[in-house]
């Protein structure tokens, strides 16, 4: 079967990886001049043409697909200036509506796999229902890719443990395990996070490695919580009175240590990922950030004032505590920027202006890695290998 591809945005990369190798794109048609006419994509590891939409008279194909989110305009193009026949066009938009004999000649069976059994580094486990870590990655694909080079970076430590704080069903877990010899501590305080998270470590290799623990993590242990479970697999915690909850603990990073005999210095990694209560994660971690030499990566994610105020505050404890330089990425994954404190308030004032209303969404929230300085060299070696994955430049000339 031949094809062509309409367009070579983010669309058509995305579908390349699920497009059959028997498959042939004959050609990548955009109505930009600047990249038809001599232009070619890299796909399927050979270089593919670039043409126009006139150029597309002149080629065989089976199918037409249209990769472009204005799918209608292409359509209508394809009709009546190009009287390409209405059943050899076929809109990416509309894949859960083909034929599924047709999709499955020329797709792999993940273009669509909503399976609760996910892949992840090699491991596999049960996300749960409606977990939204599948369908992000299928369309963002640097989202949540770089948590194994996390992982990697440790075996460059003295240390012996990574703490995963917001362990949730073990997705991060998962994406580290295979790369690096470090124990692991997962906290996840919702229960059917928890339960999941307890089966899916009983399928690994090794289950001896991981200690799980059900707990809030905070600066303030004599808060209680309960979780807001949103439906894309993800909660946040809530205040809320001590008699209407289910007694779940509040602990500090700190005090967690102590309680299992943890050193500081014995932690090679704290991720946090707590859906806006990072900092208060972070500033739980006083005598860590002190005493040990822990890598430190973050969902920073502020909504409110009090959150936006939380993170400066915690900004600050880092910097005093020899953390002064920080590694940026945006919410699907892609590296931003390398700088020092006054960067990371500058980002996070941009984003609390988007919440605002002020300006619209070009991120929601950012991803910060940092460490102490003479880890630096050793963030920016494994961001260029993770970088190297992606290359820069899409179109060759």
């Amino acid at each position: 079967m031949t094809i062509i591809i309409w367009g070579i945005g983010n669309m058509s990369c995305l579908i390349e990886e699920y497009i059959k190798h028997d498959v042939i794109i004959a050609a990548y048609v955009d109505n930009n001049a600047k990249n038809a006419g001599g232009g070619y994509v890299n796909a399927h590891e050979r270089k593919t043409r670039i043409v126009s939409a006139d150029e597309v008279k002149d080629i065989a194909f089976d199918f037409c697909v249209i990769a472009v989110k204005d799918s209608q305009t292409i359509v209508q193009q394809c009709l009546k200036d190009l009287k390409i026949p209405k059943e050899k066009i076929l809109e990416i938009v509309k894949l859960t509506e083909w034929d599924i004999d047709l999709r499955n000649r020329i797709f792999n069976e993940r273009i669509v796999d909503n399976s609760r059994n996910y892949v992840i580094e090699g491991v596999c486990i049960d996300l749960g229902e409606g977990h939204a870590l599948p369908s992000y990655q299928k369309y963002f694909k640097m989202y949540d890719r770089f948590i194994p080079y996390l992982a990697k970076m440790t075996q460059e430590k003295t240390g012996k443990y990574i703490i995963d704080i917001g362990a949730n069903v073990g997705d991060t877990l998962a994406a580290m395990l295979n790369h690096t010899d470090d124990n692991f501590l997962c906290i996840e305080p919702v229960g059917q996070f928890f339960n999941l998270l307890a089966s899916n470590i009983q399928h690994f290799d090794n289950p001896n490695r991981i200690w799980l623990e059900q707990a809030f993590i905070t600066d303030k242990m004599s808060e209680t919580y309960e979780a807001i479970i949103s439906d894309k697999g993800t909660a946040a915690k809530m205040p809320t009175d001590s008699n209407t909850t289910s007694r779940i603990p509040s602990k500090s990073v700190d005090y967690l240590l102590e309680e299992r005999n943890i050193t500081y210095e014995e932690v090679d990694l704290l991720k946090i990922d707590t859906d806006g209560f990072d900092a208060d994660c972070i500033i739980s971690a006083s005598k860590l950030l002190e005493k040990g030499s822990a890598f430190i990566y973050w969902e920073n994610y502020n909504e409110t004032y009090d959150q936006y105020i939380k993170y400066l505050n915690a900004y600050r404890l880092l910097n005093e505590n020899g953390y002064s330089v920080f590694f940026v990425f945006d919410n699907y994954g892609n590296y931003l920027c390398k700088g020092g404190i006054d960067v990371l308030n500058s980002i996070l004032d941009y984003v609390q202006r988007a919440h605002t209303g002020c300006i619209g969404n070009t991120f929601k929230y950012f991803d910060v890695l940092t460490c102490k300085m003479n880890d630096v060299e050793k963030c920016e070696r494994y961001i260029t290998q993770y970088l190297d994955q992606y290359l820069l430049h899409r179109i060759s000339w």
